[in-house]
């Protein structure tokens, strides 16, 4: 199974929030927009963070992870089109070892779960809905990820924006290496 993944790096420097856009080609219409924001603000180094959306056989995974604390948590969403609106279920995040891997994420860290698993019956393009992703009882403070649905045309490409290294990974399979055309 090929996965394609999206990254966003949630940093000091980038300073909570960022933001990933995705599409799936049954989402007529629209585009999804994530952005992770720490409520009420506080300081962003305190959460050092990488967040992706990556593609399933019948699902996306969104994964957001700490390599600093070595925990990760998400979920897994499933968006279906109905006349005009969109139905959303979340869903555990249900990554397996290999693929967790794949994006940097050891699978020995500790995995938190969401404080709830919502259904949002319709959401239509310029709709933004709100997900509470971790939840600190000591301190208040919360990652809410803000999903907006935005209108795209069909066909319509995505915005164009500055590329960076985090927007890509990069896969070596069975590498070979040659040094004046002889294979080393």
């Amino acid at each position: 199974m090929r996965t394609r993944h999206l990254f966003a790096l949630l940093t000091a420097a980038a300073a909570l929030p960022a933001q990933v856009t995705f599409s799936h080609s049954d989402w007529p219409g629209v585009a999804l927009q994530f952005d992770a924001r720490l409520e009420p603000p506080g300081r962003a180094a305190d959460y050092g963070t990488i967040g992706s959306v990556m593609t399933g056989r019948d699902r996306q995974h969104r994964l957001i992870s700490d390599p600093g604390q070595k925990r990760y948590f998400g979920y897994d969403f499933r968006v279906e089109a109905r006349s005009g609106a969109f139905q959303v279920r979340i869903e555990p995040l249900n990554l397996t070892p290999e693929e967790l891997r794949e994006v940097k994420v050891d699978p020995a860290w500790t995995k938190l779960s969401l404080p709830n698993y919502p259904v949002i019956p319709e959401a239509k393009a310029g709709d933004t809905i709100a997900i509470d992703v971790l939840v600190n009882p000591s301190t208040g403070h919360k990652i809410v990820d803000y999903i907006s649905f935005l209108r795209r045309a069909p066909g319509e490409p995505a915005a164009p924006q500055d590329f960076s290294l985090a927007d890509a990974a990069l896969e070596v399979n069975a590498p070979k290496i040659r040094v004046n055309g002889r294979l080393v």
